[in-house]
């Protein structure tokens, strides 16, 4: 089953950036792929620091919250 979640908010009207906290959920065995771009690139050693490609996509940063036990 396919699960999507819908959010908006409206245009930011300040001169003032707006501050954001997002969240994004993954499968526990979901594996990082080569990137393929320099933005992926950047996001790679952001975001899964030490996660080789190949590997599930856990890391201090991006740690399984919780695991199905299957």
């Amino acid at each position: 089953m396919k699960r999507q979640t819908a959010a908006r908010a409206a245009a930011n009207q300040s001169s003032d950036p707006r501050q954001v906290m997002t969240m994004i959920y993954m499968d526990e065995n979901i594996r990082v792929i080569e990137p393929r771009t320099d933005a992926h690139r950047a996001d790679h050693r952001s975001w899964m620091p030490g996660v080789k490609f190949g590997e599930v996509a856990a890391s201090p940063l991006n740690p399984v919250l919780w695991s199905s036990g299957i």
